[in-house]
């Protein structure tokens, strides 16, 4: 045992049933006492034997000895006087060997406290003593409390944050639609409580999560605020741009077609997440192949021209070359009408209905896509081209 340890003897008698009183005693009280239930309270180094002494209803005596060995325990402080100011906090250490828990108390809670780790705090100006105890050893240090102080630790033994630095990893700029982190840094590094909150001073243009991620929501501009524990704060400047436009790509990139034949054209806008995607399509020569407003181009007249797509708010561009060719005048369709129908010697009209013959007429149409390649009109025996 150690010095100021205790310990509960137990007795067991045989049979349970007998009646029997047990009594304790000590050869030496200075070193181990016990009390009347057994308990044995180690006092100082040394040796000592407890006697245990068991009387039947006959009053006859059997007894046993225990035998008690007590070592030193030391306990000490690493002060034994110490001033602070009400609100500062001072942490002492205790030394004991061989190593056991030490117990703090004060002797004035209104002037100081101590906590279980022996962190004392002033509470007001005046004097307290503080207690470490280990079993019966104890060490006192007196404090002085003064006027009052701010105070760099707390009564949990906390370190306060004195300045926040903060910056965005990668600039000040973000891009619609991406995010960057913020980085923080503490002072003093070794700050207890690094908690942070984050704010933004207009979400409709930037956001920041409860991470420190700034997402950028539209253009514009907005201000960052960092917050740590104990009101320490500090802010960021962000501006919010579109995602540029970095090439356009027409698909295909060259064709050959005839003359009133289409086609159309597709554009690509790189990089996909581009804020501005809006195509102009335009033709170097109307004439020659136009193109609408969704990049269907048409041939006009036999050359080489190019159809270009550009984004619009944006100088980026993307062309296909056209060749025109004229193609052979191969039929795909054909239409025929009557411009002056049959009519009876009465006055009726027969539409659609012609009788070969001097006052009669038949006209055909050939067609390609839908367009007229050459008209054939018949008279008698005679085909006339127009």
């Amino acid at each position: 045992m150690y010095s100021g340890d205790t310990k509960t003897l137990k007795v067991t008698i045989s049979p349970k049933s007998a009646k029997k009183k047990v009594s304790y005693s000590t050869t030496k009280k200075s070193v181990a006492t016990v009390s009347k239930k057994g308990v044995i309270t180690a006092k100082k180094a040394g040796a000592a034997k407890i006697k245990v002494t068991v009387t039947d209803k006959r009053n006859k005596k059997k007894t046993a000895y225990v035998n008690v060995k007590v070592k030193y325990v030391s306990l000490s402080l690493n002060k034994k006087s110490a001033s602070i100011k009400a609100g500062q906090s001072l942490a002492l250490r205790a030394k004991v060997a061989p190593k056991k828990k030490v117990k703090w108390s004060t002797s004035n809670s209104k002037v100081v406290t101590v906590n279980s780790k022996g962190v004392v705090k002033g509470r007001k100006k005046g004097t307290a003593k503080v207690t470490a105890r280990v079993g019966n050893k104890s060490a006192t240090c007196k404090i002085t409390v003064k006027g009052s102080g701010s105070a760099d630790v707390n009564v949990n033994n906390e370190i306060k944050v004195k300045e926040l630095h903060a910056s965005i990893q990668g600039g000040d700029t973000v891009y619609v639609g991406h995010s960057k982190p913020i980085s923080t840094t503490f002072v003093p590094a070794n700050a207890t409580n690094k908690t942070l909150s984050y704010s933004s001073s207009n979400t409709g243009v930037a956001q920041v999560n409860s991470q420190g991620a700034i997402l950028g929501i539209s253009a514009g501009t907005a201000k960052i605020t960092i917050k740590a524990a104990g009101n320490v704060s500090t802010t960021l400047n962000v501006k919010v741009v579109e995602v540029p436009v970095e090439s356009v790509t027409v698909t295909p990139g060259e064709i050959t077609l005839g003359i009133t034949s289409t086609t159309n054209l597709t554009a690509t806008v790189l990089p996909a997440e581009a804020s501005k995607k809006l195509i102009n399509w335009s033709s170097d020569n109307m004439g020659m192949a136009s193109v609408d407003a969704n990049g269907k181009i048409t041939g006009r007249a036999k050359g080489t021209t190019e159809i270009k797509a550009q984004v619009a708010g944006s100088d980026r561009f993307g062309v296909c070359k056209v060749t025109v060719i004229e193609e052979s005048a191969v039929a795909d369709g054909i239409t025929m009408e009557v411009p002056n129908p049959y009519k009876d010697n009465v006055g009726n009209v027969y539409e659609n209905t012609a009788l070969f013959g001097r006052d009669m007429e038949l006209r055909v149409r050939l067609q390609r896509n839908g367009q007229p390649v050459k008209h054939y009109r018949k008279q008698h025996d005679d085909i006339s081209y127009c």
